[in-house]
């Protein structure tokens, strides 16, 4: 099972063409804006507006990823050499993941320690 298996991906948002309101009678065909139709026209409108919404918003997230990925690496004990293993993470999830599998105690040390004690 893939760790990141379960985790939503941020997908930006796909611009809207004029063959997704006309569908061409030939394949392949270029549709021009001038050969739709005023409904057309309006349904492409709608279309556009939803992609300015939406491209909006995917910015908007992008920019609290990159901050929440600044702050984790600010949480990050400098002295104690942890911080390079934060730089290569793709995703603001990977960085604790990749912390506590590289420091966090394996089952084999808590039962030494049991022991010990």
């Amino acid at each position: 099972m893939d760790k990141n298996e379960d985790l939503a991906i941020l997908a930006e948002p796909k611009k809207p063409a004029y063959s997704e309101v006309k569908v061409s009678s030939e394949p392949n065909s270029f549709v021009a804006y001038l050969s739709l139709s005023p409904d057309e026209k309006e349904e492409f409108r709608q279309l556009r507006d939803d992609y300015i919404t939406e491209k909006k918003h995917y910015r908007e997230q992008e920019l609290a990823l990159g901050w929440l990925n600044i702050k984790k690496q600010e949480s990050v004990d400098v002295d104690v050499a942890y911080l390079p293993y934060t730089y290569k993470c793709e995703t603001v999830h990977d960085m604790p993941v990749e912390l506590s599998d590289r420091f966090a105690p394996t089952d084999n040390i808590r039962r030494q320690e049991v022991l010990v004690l």
